[in-house]
Order: C-alpha cells, then sequence, then structure tokens
C-alpha cells in the first residue's frame, strides 16, 4: 500500500515531468535545447567554429564546409 501511493498520481504526471529532467539547462524552452534537432547544426563543444573540427562542423565561416555554404 505504502509504494502504491506515491506512485498513483505520478501515473497521469508523467509525461509532464519528464519534459524537465530531460532538458534541466533551459527551463525556459519546452522544446528542450538539448535536443538535437540537426546533429550538423549542432557542432560538437570540443570543436567550435569547426577549426578543430575534420568534418568541417558547422561554422558558416567556413569554406571548408559546403553543407552550411
Amino acid at each position: 500500500m505504502t509504494p502504491k501511493a506515491p506512485m498513483t498520481p505520478k501515473a497521469p504526471m508523467t509525461p509532464t515531468t519528464l519534459k524537465t529532467p530531460k532538458f534541466p539547462n533551459n527551463p525556459k524552452d519546452p522544446k528542450g535545447p538539448q535536443r538535437p534537432k540537426c546533429p550538423q547544426k549542432n557542432p560538437n563543444p570540443k570543436f567550435p567554429k569547426g577549426s578543430n573540427d575534420p568534418k568541417g562542423s558547422n561554422d558558416p565561416n567556413d569554406p571548408k564546409d559546403p553543407k552550411d555554404a
């Protein structure tokens, strides 16, 4: 009975509660900026501006990347 009590109100809240912990970085954005809309448009933080990125990242200033040109 005890473990059932906290589970009952949680069931209908699951979809709404899942959104928050999924993207705790930006509570303002319900969509969650962490969600990779497009892997090409979301360059790795390791390669800012695509300088060290062999793939060319998605820096518009990088003429080596025709994808964003």
